[in-house]
C-alpha cells in the first residue's frame, strides 16, 4: 500500500509539471504567432496616366477678318505701301493628315504711292489652299489669283495676276482659329499698261468655323 506522503508527492510533481508546461504554452504561443505565414504584400505599380492629345476636324466652312500691312512695288510710280483690311470665307476638308480648300479675300487697302501720285485702294483673292493637320494647328500653302484696283494720277486702274503664300492657323476653341498669311501677288500690265505691280502682304486672321 502506497504511502500517503508519497502519493502527495506525486501529485505535487504532476502539478509543477502542468504548471511549468503552461508557462511555457503561454510563452510561446506569441512566438509561434509570430512565426506563423506572414502575407507577402505585393508592390503596387502606378501606370502613368495616359497622354490625350486633342484632335481636331478641320472639315467644314468658315468666315472671318484680317487686317495687315502690304508693299508693293510698282517701277513706273515707285513703291505703294500701308495697311489693309477685310474678311475672308472659305471652306475645307480634312482628309486626317492633310487638308486642301478654298477661299476668297477682300481687303479695303489704304497703300500710297511713295511719290504721291496715287495708292492702292482694294485687293481681292482667290486661294486654292493644301496643309498639314497638326491637331488644333493647321500649316498650308496656296496659290490663286488676284485682283489689285488703285488711282493713278487721277486715273482708276486695276490688273489681275496671281499669288503664292504661306500661312497658320490655330483652334482655341472648336469653333475659333486664329492665324496669318503671308502672300506675295505680282500683276502684269497694271491699268491695261506696262507697268507691272508686285510685292508681299503679311496678315493676322481671325476666323469662325461652321
Amino acid at each position: 500500500m502506497p504511502h500517503p506522503r508519497g502519493r502527495k508527492s506525486r501529485r505535487m510533481l504532476r502539478m509543477k509539471i502542468l504548471a511549468t508546461t503552461a508557462v511555457f504554452a503561454a510563452l510561446a504561443a506569441p512566438a509561434f504567432a509570430g512565426s506563423a505565414s506572414v502575407a507577402v504584400q505585393e508592390p503596387v505599380v502606378i501606370a502613368p496616366a495616359p497622354v490625350y492629345v486633342a484632335s481636331q476636324d478641320w472639315t467644314g466652312g468658315y468666315v472671318g477678318a484680317n487686317l495687315g500691312y502690304g508693299k508693293l512695288d510698282t517701277p513706273a510710280n515707285g513703291e505703294a505701301e500701308g495697311v489693309l483690311g477685310g474678311v475672308h470665307a472659305g471652306y475645307l476638308y480634312d482628309m486626317g493628315n492633310y487638308v486642301v480648300g478654298g477661299e476668297i479675300d477682300y481687303n479695303a487697302a489704304d497703300m500710297d504711292v511713295s511719290t504721291g501720285t496715287g495708292k492702292i485702294e482694294d485687293l481681292a483673292r482667290l486661294k486654292l489652299k493644301a496643309g498639314y493637320d497638326l491637331g488644333r494647328t493647321l500649316v498650308y500653302g496656296q496659290v490663286g489669283g488676284a485682283l489689285a484696283q488703285g488711282t493713278f494720277n487721277g486715273v482708276e486702274q486695276d490688273g489681275s495676276g496671281y499669288l503664292v503664300g504661306l500661312g497658320t492657323a490655330y483652334k482655341v476653341s472648336d469653333s475659333v482659329s486664329v492665324g496669318g498669311e503671308v502672300n506675295y501677288q505680282e500683276f502684269k500690265d497694271f491699268g491695261n499698261s506696262t507697268n507691272d505691280l508686285s510685292g508681299t502682304t503679311a496678315t493676322a486672321r481671325v476666323s469662325f468655323h461652321f
